[in-house]
């Protein structure tokens, strides 16, 4: 199965009722695009997508006008009831991000694997080997009826699914009686753009069952899978617990292998600026303005993800088994680890932008250095060439222009000049001026 990329914004559920929301119409004042009332936005949105007249002129400002319009159409929706809060997909947006169950029964002497793309199944896959652990992969969240139904199905809570959904959700856990909930984001780098972009993953852990949910159908648990094909690996004999250990694992050994090649990058940066000399510029500032973008929004990734991890080492003992204490508290050891590279990259990128204008700056005040030293030289010979510019006649008096009817008086006088300058030379070289 090839791999979808699915809208990480799909459109939402269109209410029928208008929201008082207090403080709303001081909001959207600051955009006058749309009234606040929902039915009229659903109205003006369906009569522009079904308009089938002549195409009119694009408005240059379009995308802000989108933006407004989803302004308005979020702050209709505060104050929901809880788990209500769930987009719609459209059918022809459904059909692309298809969603799918990867479906894996295993005990210490066999494993089972389907996929399937019925909630019903999945859920009499779970049912009829409930003594074994089973885990269903949840490949793609962006089909509401599906997930409604498989919610229902296996008896999740509302809230649940709404926060699988809510692909904004920040990483944390919670602890329902004997269910455990992790959401958090697996990172990876756009080739294009270079730039860190997140998937949201939720897991949810039951005795014997374990769902997690990705928002792609990309492999990213590929690493897990082989070792569960493994009969001798840990993950067949260790139970669900460990499987949900595994699967944060990859999260967290993603965004740390990725935070060691950021953290090694600014490193070279900063090395290659402090060996270079002072008239070069081996990393441009718009190479570091770029990397310290990264930065932050890896360190956006990174620390919350720290903290989920922290509340799952401290809330586990209600719902694992006290062995896996070991290995969250190496899990929690990665995160921070994570975390401090971030973070120590961004302070580097901080210091290397600091370092870049302090080098600008000392390169201006070398040639301010110079050109003032230059000016200072020619100040006394444009006197000179002043005073004897004044054309007073010598036959008047003899105190008017000296020299002027020497035979040797206008080499006598760049002479001087010259003499002059020289000695100012050695003394702004003497005193390390120039």
């Amino acid at each position: 199965m090839g791999n979808r990329i699915c809208s990480s914004f799909p459109a939402r559920k269109k209410y029928q009722s208008a929201i008082f929301v207090p403080g709303l119409e001081t909001v959207l004042s600051r955009f006058p695009l749309l009234p606040i009332h929902s039915n009229f936005l659903q109205s003006h949105l369906m009569a522009k997508k079904d308009s089938k007249g002549p195409q009119q002129e694009t408005d240059p400002n379009d995308n802000t006008r989108k933006l407004r319009e989803k302004l308005h159409e979020r702050l209709s929706r505060a104050g929901l009831p809880p788990g209500e809060d769930l987009p719609e997909i459209p059918s022809a947006f459904d059909r692309q991000c298809h969603t799918t169950f990867d479906l894996f029964r295993f005990s210490p002497e066999e494993l089972v694997e389907e996929q399937t793309d019925d909630p019903e199944e999945a859920r009499n896959f779970f049912k009829n080997g409930e003594k074994y652990s089973t885990w269903i992969h949840v490949n793609g969240v962006h089909a509401v009826a599906k997930l409604r139904a498989f919610g229902e199905l296996l008896d999740l809570h509302p809230l649940t699914i709404e926060d699988v959904m809510n692909l904004w959700a920040r990483p944390r856990v919670d602890i329902n009686k004997d269910e455990l909930f992790f959401t958090g984001r697996a990172v990876d780098i756009e080739s294009k753009s270079s730039h860190p972009k997140g998937q949201q993953v939720s897991i949810v852990l039951r005795q014997n069952l374990i769902i997690s949910f990705s928002e792609r159908e990309d492999d990213l648990f590929r690493s897990v899978k082989m070792r569960l094909h493994n009969s001798g690996s840990r993950i067949r004999s260790s139970g669900t617990a460990f499987l949900a250990y595994s699967l944060i694992d990859t999260l967290v050994d993603r965004l740390l292998l990725l935070t060691e090649a950021v953290e090694e990058i600014v490193v070279d940066m900063e090395e290659s600026m402090l060996n270079e000399a002072d008239n070069t510029d081996p990393v441009p500032i718009g190479e570091i303005y770029r990397r310290k973008r990264q930065v932050l929004r890896l360190n956006r990734l990174a620390f919350p993800l720290r903290d989920a991890i922290h509340d799952l080492h401290d809330l586990s003992p209600e719902v694992m088994d006290r062995s896996m204490g070991i290995y969250l508290r190496d899990l929690l050891d990665h995160s921070r680890r994570a975390a401090e590279r971030v973070e120590h990259a961004r302070g580097m990128l901080h210091d290397l932008q600091d370092f870049h204008s302090a080098r600008q700056d000392n390169r201006i005040n070398r040639t301010m250095q110079l050109l003032t030293v230059i000016g200072t030289i020619f100040v006394p010979l444009t006197f000179v060439a002043g005073v004897y510019g004044m054309n007073f006649d010598p036959q008047v008096s003899p105190w008017n222009m000296p020299l002027i009817d020497n035979y040797w008086g206008y080499p006598i006088c760049l002479g001087g000049m010259v003499v002059f300058a020289a000695v100012m030379v050695g003394y702004f070289k003497r005193r390390g001026w120039l």
